[in-house]
């Protein structure tokens, strides 16, 4: 894939039962030293925190603990019904700013008249000590 000139690889690999995401950029830099840019992520269990309720489903951020999601700074995140399907197929409103980004997933049922909101489940993908910069 080729993104503003950088020749960007990604790969999704399952090592020991772990969900791993690299992605690498290969790119000349000002002193034109070549130079590839690996980053990698860890991907954490599902979590759902609660079943939606009278107001609707939150799995936000904030209410999930450092232990659970892997880290204090999450670098991505999927959102999906609790039954698999993608976040997205559902059709419904989401909350702006809580909408499958890093601040997790909100659903109020006033927002998804007549049936309110699905369950959700939320996972992120946490840095990996293997990222950096190498010179070439």
């Amino acid at each position: 894939m080729i993104n503003n000139g950088v020749l960007m690889h990604v790969a999704n690999e399952t090592i020991e039962g772990r969900d791993l995401r690299f992605r690498s950029s290969e790119y000349t830099d000002s002193t034109f030293r070549p130079h590839v840019q690996l980053d990698c992520c860890v991907w954490g269990g599902w979590l759902d925190r609660d079943n939606p309720d009278a107001l609707g489903d939150y799995e936000t951020t904030a209410d999930f603990n450092i232990a659970q999601i892997g880290c204090s700074t999450p670098i991505a995140i999927e959102c999906a019904t609790t039954a698999g399907a993608p976040y997205t197929s559902t059709g419904e409103t989401f909350v702006a700013g809580k909408n499958c980004d890093l601040a997790g997933l909100a659903c109020k049922n006033s927002d998804n008249p007549p049936n309110g909101c699905s369950d959700y489940k939320v996972k992120y993908c946490v840095d990996d000590l293997r990222s950096g910069t190498f010179y070439i």
